[in-house]
């Protein structure tokens, strides 16, 4: 069964880059994109127009976006019981190291810095698309 994804990405280029290379990862991945970070928090609360949107069970999240940045969108799903167990990859072209820190310090379940041509992104989406694969596979613990 194919893992719902959730692409939180202002750039239009970019995110046609990535939900192209995670199409070509094997099909095991369906991506949906949403632009800004207010857009992320409608579509998991399901507000309009988000009403009947898959729960994702991945989180692909630009960290520089206007308005609400990606380490905000994060502390915000981290403080939601209903996300805060939702896995969040940030995504960044940054290489600071305070960027990596801020995101693992707000919860990130990993930081990616995005690739430079599409190969390397394809890459990267294949061995995202086999590890969350695996994780599907092994079962959630009881709550």
């Amino acid at each position: 069964m194919p893992i719902p994804v959730l692409l939180v990405d202002d750039n239009p280029n970019d995110a046609l880059l990535i939900e192209e290379a995670f199409r070509d990862a094997g099909r095991v991945c369906i991506v949906q994109h949403v632009s800004s970070g207010d857009e992320c928090l409608a579509y998991l609360r399901r507000q309009k127009p988000y009403e009947h949107a898959a729960s994702p069970e991945l989180i692909l999240m630009d960290v520089n976006m206007p308005g609400r940045d990606g380490f905000q969108v994060l502390r915000d799903l981290k403080a939601d019981p209903r996300f805060a167990r939702l896995p969040v990859v940030m995504l960044t072209s940054s290489v600071r190291t305070e960027d990596v820190d801020s995101a693992y310090a707000a919860g990130a379940a990993s930081f990616v810095v995005k690739p430079l041509t599409f190969d390397q992104l394809q890459r990267v989406a294949q061995e995202f698309a086999a590890y969350w694969a695996d994780v599907a596979k092994v079962p959630s613990p009881a709550l």
